[in-house]
């Protein structure tokens, strides 16, 4: 519900209380496909004195119906949806009945306060979602009420105007308000200082109050992993639900514009399959659980676990259980640092840019014990299937695919000739690098020995 703010006085009236009044539907309100062209009546229901009593809307055929009410200044009501069931209602505090602003009202329903005389133009429009059966009710409320208003703390700066106003009556207990998300932030909680070291607990208002939503900035510390399927240019959308809503609401971010993304397509092929596949990065105190991958055009995938590190495919089929794959993201995870590792060699000596040559014998035991550690299932099913381009020897004119499988064999001789600790080896082995010739013939014969007599020192990226 929107907050009260201007009210500006109009010139309606309406029948007396207990009576039937006819209304017409005003033209150019929102959504009225269904509707009426008029509607015969709405009786004015109770004496409108009370929490009690109120004045009620009864609904009609076409599901649609309006009211017009006076009130006077100051006179406090509290709109409540009756029958315990949610309901679109729209209100109008101003000359053109036209402009409703519609909002769903829970069956606890809410306050409002008014700050001129005037009448008030209400509908309810049933046809926004299923027909709850339920009548909504505007009762009067002769208590006082005070005004809550909300502020946002991000990081520590108070933000400029407020997010929302409730209007409570002095007997009421005021919980605890609901979280506000926003995007890029994780909702700590609402505070009653501005230095957000006070907490608010829930009891009756003695008076007007300020109330400080706390916020501090999502750092992205881990991510996921989205294949598409194709090389086209990706127009997918990642949206997370049931947490702060990293992502915005619906429809969430474009998978292109989210911050941080990291593509690789174009030079791989993951599985023997050319595709687009994105790195995603996500904080976890987001509290985010829930993911949906759609295209914002009708498509989605069904309600995923948002599970970090773990591979995602456009999946619409709910029969399907498996719609994210943990031993593809652990391939992945792999796959995606060896590729970081060759863009970083730059062109030295006898050492072309993109080699696999150039990378470090450090890092190459690294990549290495980490392929050594996956389960079979992993390294067989998806890293060793998986290609990417290089060129064979100083012939770069001559692109090759190479495996990935290829690649370790060939990171675990580096390691060795850097006398680097390799998993699954009974010692280092040291080779002096005396001639850069004598370093690629050895290689070359270690490479022999596990099974391949190829050894790649150029790679480029292939042109999409």
């Amino acid at each position: 519900m929107k907050a009260l703010k201007t009210l500006v006085a109009i010139a309606l009236s309406a029948g007396g209380l207990g009576s039937a009044v006819t209304l017409g539907i005003a033209s150019g309100s929102m959504d009225r496909a269904n509707a009426a062209a008029t509607i015969t009546s709405v009786t004015l229901k109770g004496s409108f004195d009370g929490w009690g009593n109120g004045v009620a809307f009864t609904k009609d055929g076409s599901g649609d119906y309006n009211l017009t009410y006076s009130l006077s200044t100051n006179v406090q009501f509290k709109v409540l949806v009756q029958g315990g069931g949610d309901q679109w209602v729209g209100y109008n505090w101003g000359i053109d009945a036209s402009q409703i602003d519609y909002d769903c009202i829970d069956h606890d329903g809410e306050n409002f306060k008014m700050t001129s005389s005037q009448s008030l133009v209400f509908k309810v429009k049933s046809t926004f979602y299923s027909n709850y059966g339920s009548d909504v009710t505007i009762h009067k409320n002769t208590i006082t009420s005070y005004t809550v208003t909300k502020h946002a703390v991000l990081d520590g700066v108070l933000q400029s105007g407020d997010i929302g106003t409730d209007i409570v009556p002095s007997t009421d207990t005021y919980a605890v308000p609901a979280s506000i998300k926003r995007a890029g932030y994780h909702f700590v909680g609402w505070y009653t200082n501005q230095a957000c070291t006070t907490a608010y607990t829930a009891g009756t208002l003695s008076g007007n109050l300020d109330l400080y939503a706390k916020y501090t900035s999502l750092v992205d510390d881990t991510y996921i992993y989205y294949v598409t399927g194709s090389t086209n240019t990706c127009n997918d959308y990642i949206y997370t639900f049931d947490g702060d809503k990293e992502f915005g609401n619906w429809p969430g971010t474009k998978i292109t514009d989210v911050a941080g993304v990291q593509e690789v397509h174009g030079v791989m092929s993951f599985q023997g399959t050319a595709q687009n596949i994105y790195k995603i990065p996500f904080a976890s105190a987001s509290g985010d659980d829930g993911l949906i991958i759609h295209n914002n055009s009708g498509t989605q995938t069904v309600d995923m676990s948002l599970v970090s590190h773990s591979a995602y495919w456009f999946i619409t089929d709910p029969e399907l259980v498996n719609y994210h794959n943990d031993d593809a993201g652990a391939a992945l995870d792999l796959i995606l640092n060896v590729e970081a590792k060759r863009n970083a060699v730059t062109a030295s000596g006898n050492i072309a840019a993109y080699s696999i040559c150039g990378i470090s014998a450090s890092d190459a035991a690294s990549l290495y014990n980490t392929y050594y550690g996956l389960t079979s299932s992993v390294k067989t099913t998806y890293v060793d299937n998986s290609t990417t381009y290089t060129y064979n020897g100083t012939d770069t004119g001559n692109q090759t695919n190479v495996s990935f499988a290829d690649i370790m064999v060939q990171l675990k001789a580096i390691a060795l000739r850097g006398n680097q600790t390799v998993l699954g080896s009974s010692r280092p082995v040291v080779i002096h690098d005396n001639h850069s010739a004598l370093v690629v013939v050895t290689i070359i014969a270690l490479l022999t020995v596990s099974g391949t007599g190829t050894f790649f020192l150029l790679r480029k990226k292939k042109e999409q």
